[in-house]
């Protein structure tokens, strides 16, 4: 049963009257349309340009081993730290044809998709207006937008994440248990994408924790935990059967007791101007200038932020793309307080004095293309590849998403290794091959390897193998023979 308070905040999504000179639902399929028009070509535009970083060439090793693709099946081992959804997905493109640069639109087919299920979700929420705003501001957004052209698995996981929040919604509105099992499948996926998201789990009941007026019955709740172990099931499962368990729990020691890559402020300093500044402003005078409409929406929304924000500001490792699951909701809080302010002018929301200019419809639109032209330009300019051909690590955010790529004479010395998304060693050649325990499979020839992909990865592999084995170096505390690691 709703309080008055919701059945007042459910009138609202319905009974918003626009301003008689706009047609809201056909403006808000132009927005959309431009949204995903500019999304789509903001993420394609030289997608191809720079060669892949070393996050992007073991996900795409580990779909060309499941894909049996000759030359690279034998080099890189399918189990790694990461669950394989993203990877068995682009496995089966890569059974049709094998091209480096299916792996980038998979991966900005997931981004799209996200953007459009954002502009569901704030339709469901708030109205079409408010939806068709957060769709734009996600799809222009630059810290979507550098993770969603690469072949990482932050993407897919922020979709299927997303997905989960869209069941939530449903179920918020409904009050059917249906939609809260679905929630818990979707969950499950988002974990089967990247094993972090499982933070997420935690934003769901701390947001059914302080949301009594929607009954949830523990039965459904454990139904809804059941099928998300029964969809993860499978990964867990497979490892074991395929003798790959000792791997496994390495990479789980090496993560939790991996030494801090940034300092405190890293996310506080990176992620805001990557979001988009106007749209955090939006954000807090939604929150505020709105405040009498809150309602169990906000508190979705805010704890899909705040749990996996303070979770990771705490967790000593960093990374870029952790905390690209809070950008949706952001565009939907953004969305819903220039969307409202549209649809509906009452001076007396507004504090006196800035009463007259908050009426003006043409402020409005003033402010929400401000947002648009920022995230545009500030993408714009992130997308644009590189022109050095010095070996260098990319800034942090950059398209090369803090990675060290591949593109100077220096290779033929130096090899890169990338196992993890923070852990990068340049080693020296001079090693051999018996100074670790294990025994690296042989290289294919130059004529099985003949596309650019393969040559690729075969580089990386050919300069790496003689010279350590990571795993050792790390479990055992051995030091790696003449190396030293980028900051």
């Amino acid at each position: 049963m709703l309080s008055l308070r919701e059945r007042l905040a459910e009138r609202e999504v319905v009974g918003l009257r626009p301003l008689p000179t706009i047609n809201e639902a056909l403006i808000s399929r132009l927005i959309l349309a431009l949204a995903m028009a500019a999304g789509a070509f903001l993420r394609i535009w030289q997608i191809d340009a720079m060669g892949y970083n070393t996050d992007e060439a073991v996900y795409a090793g580990q779909a060309a081993a499941i894909a049996r693709v000759a030359g690279l099946k034998d080099i890189f081992p399918i189990f790694r730290a990461h669950p394989l959804l993203f990877q068995f997905l682009l496995s089966l493109l890569y059974r049709i044809q094998f091209s480096d640069l299916l792996g980038r639109l998979l991966a900005v087919a997931f981004g799209l998709a996200a953007v459009y299920l954002t502009y569901q979700i704030g339709k469901s929420m708030y109205g079409r207006l408010p939806g068709a705003l957060a769709a734009l501001f996600l799809a222009l957004m630059p810290y979507h937008i550098i993770v969603s052209r690469q072949v990482l698995l932050d993407g897919p996981m922020t979709f299927f994440a997303t997905l989960t929040l869209y069941m939530l919604v449903r179920f918020g509105k409904t009050q059917r248990a249906v939609w809260l099992y679905a929630a818990g499948g979707t969950m499950g996926l988002t974990i089967l994408s990247k094993e972090t998201s499982v933070v997420m789990i935690g934003a769901i009941f701390v947001f059914l924790a302080l949301t009594p007026e929607l009954r949830t019955h523990i039965r459904d709740l454990i139904v809804s935990v059941l099928l998300m172990g029964l969809i993860i099931l499978p990964f867990p499962l497979s490892i074991v059967l395929a003798g790959g368990s000792s791997t496994g729990r390495n990479y789980l020691v090496w993560q939790l007791f991996r030494r801090p890559n940034h300092d405190w402020s890293f996310y506080l300093t990176v992620v805001p101007p990557a979001v988009g500044i106007l749209v955090i402003v939006a954000v807090i005078a939604g929150l505020f200038f709105l405040r009498r409409e809150r309602s169990w929406r906000e508190k979705l929304l805010l704890s899909w932020i705040l749990v996996p924000v303070v979770f990771f500001q705490i967790w000593p490792v960093k990374g870029f793309q952790y905390l690209l699951p809070i950008a949706p909701p952001l565009a939907l809080l953004a969305g819903r307080a220039l969307g409202k302010l549209i649809l509906r002018v009452r001076s007396s929301d507004f504090l006196p004095p800035i009463r007259n200019i908050f009426h003006l419809p043409a402020v409005h639109w003033v402010m929400a293309g401000a947002i648009v032209f920022s995230l545009g330009f500030t993408s714009w300019r992130q997308i644009q590849p590189e022109t050095s051909t010095t070996f260098l690590r990319a800034p942090a955010g950059s398209l090369a998403g803090g990675k060290l790529e591949i593109g100077s004479s220096k290779m033929s010395h130096w090899a890169l290794i990338s196992w993890r998304s923070d852990l990068r060693w340049l080693t020296s050649s001079n090693s051999t091959e018996h100074d670790w325990p294990m025994a690296w499979p042989s290289v294919p020839t130059r004529s099985t390897a003949t596309h650019p992909t393969t040559r690729f990865l075969t580089l990386i592999y050919r300069s790496a193998a003689p010279s350590c084995n990571i795993w050792s170096g790390i479990l055992s505390r051995r030091p790696v023979r003449r190396s030293f690691r980028t900051n």
